[in-house]
């Protein structure tokens, strides 16, 4: 069972991230110029998803299963991102991105988007957590 209403300093919580991530997804429009490729689309998609899926939250808390599905699915992104030209993990590539204009290439990219993918994992995380207590001892009633 879900529970049917959140506490006001988690609905704040969440009207926030909801703005943070929605201006993440505009942010990701610059792509195509900034890095010479076109996924852009992926990442506006992505930050524009769990945006609304906040902003539901905060409205009426969202299941466990469909959190931790998203969770699930950011992870995942991540670890597959987190691989070099050869499928080899290469954990050491989010510690290397550089604020340096003239440095930003698709290297770069790599641990821009595989910390983006951490964020959105990191945040339905909260949310999961938010919620399970509170199913669990609705069950338990």
């Amino acid at each position: 069972m879900v529970v049917s209403s959140i506490s006001n300093n988690m609905k704040i919580t969440c009207y926030l991230f909801t703005a943070l991530f929605a201006l993440f997804s505009v942010l990701q429009i610059n792509d195509a110029a900034q890095y010479g490729n076109h996924d852009s689309w992926f990442w506006l998609l992505l930050y524009a998803c769990t945006a609304i899926t906040t902003f539901l939250h905060a409205r009426r808390p969202l299941p466990f299963a469909a959190l931790t599905a998203g969770i699930g699915f950011a992870v995942g992104a991540c670890l597959f991102r987190l691989q070099d030209a050869v499928g080899n993990f290469d954990f050491a590539g989010l510690f290397r991105a550089t604020a340096v204009p003239a440095n930003m290439n698709a290297a770069t990219q790599q641990p821009n988007e595989a910390a983006g993918l951490l964020l959105v994992a990191i945040w339905l995380t909260v949310l999961a957590w938010h919620v399970r207590p509170r199913q669990s001892r609705q069950t338990q009633s």
